[in-house]
């Protein structure tokens, strides 16, 4: 069963959609110490926070941010390593790149790293999301050059391609086996019976789904067209909402856990990105 009382106080705060961001969500501003660039991605029940950080040599580190701390993740020989998903027990799942450039995934367990790659997809594996049952999605990209969406549950890869579109990237991936993402122009949210549903933000293109919790509340990003601005939304019960982070020039939202913290990165009129969580009232 969905979380349903868990649910309640965002449904409440989002079911006036007229509403200001400001007024509904608490904003804090989240860099890594010493980086060039931080870009949270994902955030577990607990409240833990996987990103990318920019380090001061311009090399792409993943971190976790547990209780105000942060730990910096690099995979053993990697030139580049980033941390996307996180569950309840603290599994983290992203990307790494070899020497040579080539994109692969990763599972870090237990203090351990298990490297791997989707089977058929030879030109780059990069996970996205991980569930509590251990369920695994995110993107890879054939020989052929095509980008689709991929399910790694119980040991099966699921090749995910939204009807008719000619990219397809899946980003998080509830306990119940609901998957957000985009495709081509859009996001989109896959059932666990595997049913497509589309998401367009009124008055939005380029959107992209990137996060949902337990209560399916879903958030991600679309650009303006009224204004050109890139702005973060959260989707509750057919409800939009835009989220902005105060001052910034542009706000993109990662994800979401079950108490409605939501996470995301935001550059400021400078073009420098820094991370934020945005908590509601």
């Amino acid at each position: 069963m969905r979380a349903i009382m868990r649910c309640l106080a965002l449904g409440v705060l989002l079911s006036a959609s007229e509403m200001l961001f400001a007024q509904v969500f608490s904003f804090q501003k989240v860099d890594v110490p010493g980086a060039s660039a931080t870009n949270p991605k994902g955030i577990n029940a607990r409240g833990d926070i996987v990103g990318l950080t920019v380090d001061g040599g311009g090399n792409g580190r993943g971190f976790l941010y547990h209780q105000g701390r942060f730990k910096l993740i690099d995979v053993p020989g990697s030139s580049f390593t980033n941390a996307v998903g996180i569950n309840t027990r603290g599994d983290i799942v992203g990307r790494w790149s070899d020497a040579d450039g080539n994109n692969h995934g990763y599972l870090f367990s237990n203090g351990k790293f298990k490297t791997f790659d989707v089977k058929g997809c030879d030109s780059g594996t990069v996970p996205h999301g991980v569930n509590d049952v251990g369920d695994i999605v995110g993107q890879c990209v054939d020989a052929g050059g095509n980008t689709h969406g991929f399910l790694l549950a119980g040991g099966t890869t699921t090749i995910l391609d939204f009807p008719g579109a000619d990219f397809t990237d899946a980003y998080k991936i509830t306990n119940e086996g609901d998957i957000v993402g985009f495709y081509t122009d859009a996001g989109y949210l896959r059932t666990p019976s595997g049913n497509f549903r589309s998401i367009q933000v009124p008055g939005g293109i380029n959107v992209g789904a990137r996060g949902v919790n337990e209560c399916l509340s879903i958030v991600g990003e679309f650009d303006s067209v009224s204004d050109g601005i890139t702005y973060g939304f959260v989707l509750e019960d057919g409800r939009y909402l835009t989220i902005a982070f105060p001052g910034a020039a542009a706000t993109v939202a990662s994800d979401i856990n079950n108490r409605g913290t939501i996470i995301g990165d935001y550059f400021d009129v400078d073009g420098n990105d820094h991370g934020f969580i945005a908590r509601p009232h």
